[in-house]
């Protein structure tokens, strides 16, 4: 593992996502996933839905990788296998994300995987992707 991974966020998380997959095993997939290093073997960072697609259809994503291991191309990969991942289930129509309004890198990697401002909320930008904005039809 990465020295500054996992964030205290996510230790504290941890033991409450067990327990939901315990109590839900149909959960699994809707959660947590790991960013490994291939050559390094090594957790480099998280990322994941923040739960099942809502009855309209949407799902939230976040991710976050050790300061070590930012600015490599990371968040980008991971975050498109996920979105990708997302829309490859019938039931989910839209992807959205949050980030710090002076999160630069984040705000890059969102807009480079086509996400859509929506808002501002305090110091959060929030973010969204359509299905159909990426599903194009043949």
């Amino acid at each position: 593992m990465s020295e500054d991974w996992p964030t205290e966020d996510l230790q504290e998380f941890l033991p409450l996502y067990v327990q939901q997959l315990e109590a839900d095993p149909s959960l699994l997939g809707w959660g947590v996933w790991l960013m490994v290093h291939r050559a390094e073997q090594k957790i480099v960072g998280d990322l994941g839905f923040k739960g099942r697609p809502d009855p309209e259809g949407t799902v939230e994503i976040g991710y976050s990788v050790a300061p070590a291991y930012r600015r490599q191309g990371y968040a980008f990969e991971a975050a498109r296998a996920l979105v990708h991942s997302a829309f490859a289930q019938k039931d989910v129509q839209r992807v959205t994300a949050e980030c710090d309004i002076d999160n630069a890198p984040s705000i890059r990697i969102l807009e480079k995987l086509g996400f859509q401002r929506r808002e501002t909320v305090g110091n959060l930008l929030r973010w969204e992707l359509k299905k159909a904005q990426v599903m194009k039809p043949e």
